[in-house]
């Protein structure tokens, strides 16, 4: 399984056994923007940080063309995962928010 593939696993798990609670205050296209948040922003950013600046560092120090082509790819993949996270705000809150009250209802027993 890829790298990619477990992380989404495990997100999509984690909002799976919030689901009943994310749907009492979310609605489903809040819910489908938090699930896709992580694998789409874990994407681009290996992009980012695998790929083009790889190829910045494998490049002729003089190859504008190549190191500007890879400069705006990477302002995109940026701002692909800035959506991604505007896009799943309300989704985060919501869930952070869930967590936390179970996470204090825990404590308070313990």
């Amino acid at each position: 399984m890829k790298e990619s593939e477990k992380i989404i696993k495990i997100w999509n798990e984690l909002i799976d056994k919030q689901s009943d609670a994310l749907k009492d205050q979310l609605c489903d296209l809040d819910i489908s923007a938090l699930s896709a948040c992580m694998g789409d922003c874990y994407e681009s950013f290996h992009e980012v940080f695998f790929d083009l600046l790889e190829r910045i560092n494998n490049s002729a120090p003089d190859n504008f063309s190549l190191i500007h082509d890879c400069v705006v790819d990477m302002y995109w993949q940026l701002d692909h995962i800035k959506k991604h996270i505007a896009s799943a705000e309300k989704g985060f809150t919501v869930l952070m928010d869930l967590l936390a009250e179970k996470a204090d209802l825990r404590s308070s027993e313990d």
